[in-house]
């Protein structure tokens, strides 16, 4: 683009050699300032891209316990992509839950900072199930997935596909999934009552 403007520029230099005219002048000036004007036309070097979420929607039969993954959604973790249709504040669980269930809630935030924003809200699926975030600025994160699932087998199913990890391994009663040191830790337990499973974890150091 410099080039350009500067070739534009040399033109009318060129043409208004000789007995110089007003016309002439006032076109090199609209030259120059039209040089100048593509040689600010930087590109960014990063944009972050807009994300229309209301548009991945993966809705298929509930259960009540959680839908298996879409083909699509999990192309995206096989991929490493995910980043690429979801915002990086995302936690792959709750993205999967945002695109494959129907929200019976708003955003309920618990606790904000002046300046962080929320650090700690959470949000209602259909089914009761339940998916809280806890935010510890420039530490890490908690987060909390409560289900209506009583079968570990057929949970994991649905949740190792977004979890799996090379840094993590599973403890001997397979109630803890986690690495030894910085990244995601989970663990599983059973409800006493309802024998139903819930999930926390902990992104951090």
């Amino acid at each position: 683009m410099r080039k350009f403007g500067f070739i534009i520029g040399l033109f009318f230099f060129v043409g208004s050699c000789g007995a110089p005219s007003h016309d002439a002048e006032t076109n090199e000036e609209e030259a120059l300032v039209e040089a100048e004007d593509t040689t600010a036309e930087e590109p960014d070097e990063w944009q972050e891209p807009s994300w229309d979420l209301e548009s991945i929607q993966f809705q298929s039969d509930f259960d009540g316990c959680l839908p298996r993954v879409n083909p699509e959604f999990l192309g995206w973790i096989e991929t490493d992509s995910l980043w690429q249709h979801f915002p990086y504040s995302y936690d792959p669980i709750y993205a999967y839950l945002s695109t494959h269930l129907d929200s019976t809630s708003t955003t309920i935030v618990l606790e904000s900072d002046t300046t962080w924003g929320p650090t700690l809200w959470q949000k209602y699926f259909e089914g009761g199930i339940l998916y809280e975030e806890e935010y510890y600025p420039e530490a890490g994160s908690s987060s909390l997935l409560k289900t209506n699932c009583t079968d570990m087998d057929y949970l994991m199913s649905i949740l190792f596909p977004l979890i799996e990890s090379e840094e993590n391994t599973w403890n001997k009663d397979s109630t803890s999934y986690a690495p030894d040191g910085a990244g995601c830790g989970y663990d599983f337990k059973r409800d006493s009552i309802h024998q139903t499973i819930d999930v926390s974890w902990y992104c951090g150091c």
